[in-house]
């Protein structure tokens, strides 16, 4: 009965259609947009505990992912230049580890290690 009503009502004189209600996230308050949040176990979460660069595994082996997590960053052209530096000169030695990716894990895992 409610739609024959809205058929013979003037354009400006039917209501408009409303959306339903937006959920909202009780912990931020935020509006849920409904896209599907996949998120790792707890276990895989935590801060890996760092003791010193020796005994972090910092290259992997080809082909196999282990514990590692990808990580974007972005650097000024500077850095990447001496990245790309780095890479070239490893790669001449013929060194193993002459990735970027490479590189930049045992700089951090050095950086980061305790000091001595």
């Amino acid at each position: 009965m409610g739609e024959l009503a809205q058929i013979m009502l003037e354009p400006a004189e039917r209501a408009a259609p409303q959306s339903p209600p937006q959920p909202v996230d009780q912990e931020t308050g935020n509006p849920k947009t409904g896209k599907q949040v996949i998120r790792k176990p707890a276990g895989r979460r935590s801060a890996p505990k760092i003791t010193g660069p020796q005994s972090v595994e910092v290259h992997r082996p080809y082909g196999e992912r282990g514990d590692f997590e990808k990580v974007t960053v972005t650097l000024p052209s500077e850095v990447r230049g001496l990245l790309l530096e780095e890479s070239l000169r490893r790669k001449k030695d013929r060194s193993k580890d002459w990735a970027i990716a490479a590189i930049v894990r045992e700089a951090i895992a050095a950086y980061l290690g305790p000091k001595q």
